[in-house]
């Protein structure tokens, strides 16, 4: 039997804009420009950081950052190990602590214009394409510690965490194992959703990209799996 990964972004930077934000000027010039609601676009620093900062926005170090969530989930896309039919899930657990899941055939818009448009609809109505039966991104009714339990092991990659000897062999030779990568600019995973993991690893001494830590892993599985590199 091929082994099969699940990977999971872990409180991904993608979020409609805030109701406490709606009224700020950056954020009705943007939704004016894109000739939508206040509360149907995507909150984008690089847009709306001045709303964010008047407005005290919590956790403002982790949000405003669509574009980490388009990089991880293009790599995952994309990767050798998809491609081969080793990866059986994808979610994405943003920072607003919903959870939706990513069909593994699913071609997400390389675009990044394109890309937000996709996941406003996904944002807004729970799924895209809106109408299907069997949609390819979907709301999921469910948290993340029961979706954790859904496998045989959850492994975090955070910053200052262990990285004892052999851990490849033990955790990423396994089948059923997800693997969870955050999916913010700054800061560290929640504690909380750290103490679900059954492991948490750092895959060096100095602090790394969560795409630079996403490839490495991809890279040693493939290399153990598929015999590339």
């Amino acid at each position: 039997m091929n082994r099969k990964y699940g990977f999971i972004i872990i409180e991904g930077s993608l979020e409609l804009v805030p109701e406490d934000l709606h009224s700020h000027p950056s954020v009705i010039a943007s939704s004016k420009r894109r000739r939508k609601k206040p509360g149907d676009i995507v909150l984008d620093k690089s847009l709306h950081y001045r709303a964010m900062v008047t407005r005290k926005l919590r956790d403002i170090e982790k949000r405003g950052r669509p574009d980490i969530v388009h990089h991880l989930l293009l790599n995952l896309l994309e990767s050798p190990l998809n491609k081969s039919g080793y990866i059986s899930s994808i979610y994405l657990h943003t920072v607003t602590d919903t959870i939706y899941r990513i069909d593994p055939s699913t071609r997400i818009p390389r675009n990044y214009n394109r890309f937000i448009g996709l996941m406003e609809q996904v944002l807004k109505n729970g799924k895209a394409p809106p109408e299907s039966s069997n949609p390819l991104i979907e709301k999921m009714d469910i948290k993340l510690e029961e979706l954790s339990r859904r496998y045989r092991r959850f492994i975090v990659l955070e910053e200052g965490c262990g990285k004892p000897p052999g851990w490849l062999d033990r955790d990423l030779g396994l089948n059923g194992v997800l693997i969870g990568v955050g999916g913010f600019p700054h800061g560290r995973i929640r504690g909380d959703i750290i103490d679900l993991a059954d492991e948490c690893y750092s895959l060096s001494d100095r602090p790394l990209e969560a795409i630079t830590s996403l490839h490495i892993v991809l890279c040693r599985i493939e290399s153990r799996i598929l015999g590339l590199y």
